[in-house]
């Protein structure tokens, strides 16, 4: 099992139309491992490592590096649904599925590269990374939180503070119920309002 993850990129895309700083590199870019290929991206400030699934027929497709110059590094502009080369200013606004034929808006079907991490405490205590609630505390992380660089610092903090609190929860099944029905429940039924939003 890969410890690497495609997410859906929209919600990035959208806030990169909004306040124009996000980098897009190509996937194609750099002839390394999935994971030296994310400690590349992290040294820039926020890039992201792009490819794209159509959205029809669901299978995903490298973003290739640019047509006109060569280069795999793009980013986006207010208002502008594509993609722009950074170094020739050229770039798609869509493009055409090789598998099925059907042409796909970048901004609806961008996906980015991402180390699979849980919800420690949350899978402690709902005992499942694919609980429901823990299903949404992950779409939480990756759709708000990490849309802000204050957010960003509070997710390095959690796993770098909640792998040792999940293992004593782990172990302690009566705290477990209560962290669970009093702190996470009540704040994972706030946060689904706020995502249906």
């Amino acid at each position: 099992m890969s410890e690497f993850d495609w997410i859906d990129g929209r919600s990035h895309f959208e806030k990169a139309q909004r306040n124009g700083y996000y980098t897009f590199i190509s996937y194609e870019l750099w002839d390394c491992s999935d994971e030296e290929k994310l400690k590349k991206a992290e040294e820039g400030d926020m890039w992201k490592v792009v490819r794209f699934r159509c959205v029809k027929c669901g299978k995903p497709h490298n973003l290739k590096c640019c047509r006109s110059c060569g280069r795999g590094f793009y980013k986006t502009e207010k208002g502008r649904d594509g993609l722009m080369c950074v170094n020739c200013g050229s770039g798609p606004i869509d493009w055409n599925c090789p598998s099925c034929g059907a042409k796909n808006l970048i901004s609806k079907s961008i996906e980015y590269l991402s180390k699979k991490e849980s919800c420690f405490i949350a899978t402690a205590v709902y005992e499942s990374y694919e609980a429901p609630e823990v299903i949404i505390l992950r779409k939480f992380r990756d759709d708000i939180l990490n849309l802000s660089k204050l957010g960003q610092y509070f997710i390095k903090f959690y796993y770098f503070f909640s792998p040792p609190l999940a293992k004593f929860l782990s172990k302690k099944s009566k705290l477990k119920i209560i962290v669970r029905e009093k702190i996470l429940t009540p704040f994972v039924r706030y946060i689904e309002k706020k995502l249906i939003k």
